[in-house]
This record gives structure tokens, sequence and C-alpha cells, in this order.
């Protein structure tokens, strides 16, 4: 398995880009919100993110001392303190259960998501419009 985005903290330069995405979610929202649309933000998972409990690494493999960072739930949060109308979902929890249960959801060697990967999100994405209903 390929991954191409490594896990690691975030950086400073990282969390200063989180203030340009609450300022664009800020106008995102208030233009849907004069139009009648409700917003939602959908957290898309790196394959790492996705696979790191599945994956076994060599003890040497550079992989092996990558981490997660606290990204969804910054999001969240962030989310959170423009609006809570403001839909959240993360994807992580959806293609790393179908992952577990032997869907393949991103190509082997590549960062994109598989056809599988394509399903299981869009159905995810189903679900929650349709509880919020």
């Amino acid at each position: 398995m390929y991954f191409l985005y490594p896990g690691m903290p975030l950086s400073a330069k990282d969390v200063n880009a989180l203030e340009q995405v609450r300022a664009t979610l800020a106008a995102a929202h208030d233009l849907c919100a004069s139009r009648g649309i409700r917003l939602i933000v959908a957290f898309i998972p790196t394959k790492f993110r996705v696979y790191h409990d599945l994956a076994r690494f060599e003890p040497d493999s550079e992989v092996a001392s990558w981490i997660l960072n606290d990204l969804p739930d910054r999001l969240l949060a962030l989310v959170a303190a423009v609006s809570r109308e403001i839909g959240y979902l993360d994807l992580t929890p959806p293609l790393a259960e179908a992952a577990r249960q032997g869907t393949l959801v991103h190509f082997p060697d590549d960062s994109h998501w598989s056809p599988e990967g394509h399903r299981v999100a869009a159905q995810a994405i189903s679900d929650y419009i349709m509880r919020q209903r």
C-alpha cells in the first residue's frame, strides 16, 4: 500500500491556514443562508488516516513514525465556531470501517478513492443528509 501524504503534526503554517478556512466557511455560510441553503462540510481523510490501524509497517520504515494529527477535531471546532447551523461530517469512520471489513476504499498505489471508496463516501453523505431532515 502506497501512502503519498505523511501523517505529521500540524505546522504553524497549517494552523494559520485554518483561519483562512474559517473566513471562507463564514462567507460560504452567509451566502448559503441568504438563499435558504444549509452548508455541510465533509472532512475527507488522507489514505494514511483511513488505513493507519490496518497497515503493518517495518520498524525501520519512515511510515512507522507517522502520526495522526487532530485536524478533524480542529475543523469540527472551527465549523461550530462559525455557526452551529453548518453541518459537519467526518468521512474517516465510514471509510475506515469499510476498510476494516475488507473493502479497498483507496487504490493501493494511489491516494485517490477506488469506486468502492466513492460508494462508501456517497452513502455516508446520503445517510447524514437523511438524518438531518
